[in-house]
């Protein structure tokens, strides 16, 4: 699949039960490498689906998705935010998702659904983004490196 034949547009209602395996296929992923932190519940991908169509009405919120033609091969979604009133900078892009199946890697669609985003972000005028990244994900690691994130805050965890 050429890069050029893959198309960064925003997501529609319609388009989420093709995003599902997309979602799943990066839990899947998670789980191989942190199966204590990433299981979904039995149920997970119905109410992420669920989750995700109603928030596609919420104008502060967007989706973009790669299309090939016959498939959707990538998503991205973020979030407009604003840090309590205590913190400068305002308002900031939280990305929350993202994935690009693996047969569709290092081809750029990445890189095209973030761009996206940050466009999307800068017209609601972001400051900056933030995302999480799971530390037992290298590839994840690597490519948002690669775009220019760089190390900010550790987010803990403590198993009780």
């Amino acid at each position: 699949m050429e890069e050029k034949a893959v198309k960064i547009r925003r997501a529609r209602v319609k388009d989420v039960p093709a995003v599902v395996p997309l979602w799943q296929e990066m839990m899947d992923f998670h789980a191989a490498l942190d199966a204590w932190r990433f299981r979904p519940a039995d149920d997970g991908a119905s109410y992420w689906e669920e989750a995700v169509a109603g928030w596609l009405d919420d104008e502060n919120c967007c989706a973009f998705v790669a299309d090939a033609g016959d498939r959707l091969v990538g998503y991205i979604i973020g979030w407009v935010r604003q840090p309590v009133p205590i913190f400068e900078p305002g308002v900031y892009g939280l990305v929350s998702d993202m994935c690009v199946a693996a047969d569709c890697r290092q081809r750029g669609i990445g890189r095209r659904l973030f761009e996206a985003l940050k466009t999307w972000f800068r017209e609601r005028d972001a400051s900056h983004v933030s995302l999480q990244v799971a530390v037992t994900n290298p590839v994840s690691q690597a490519f948002w490196r690669s775009v220019g994130c760089e190390d900010y805050m550790d987010h803990l965890w403590y198993t009780l």
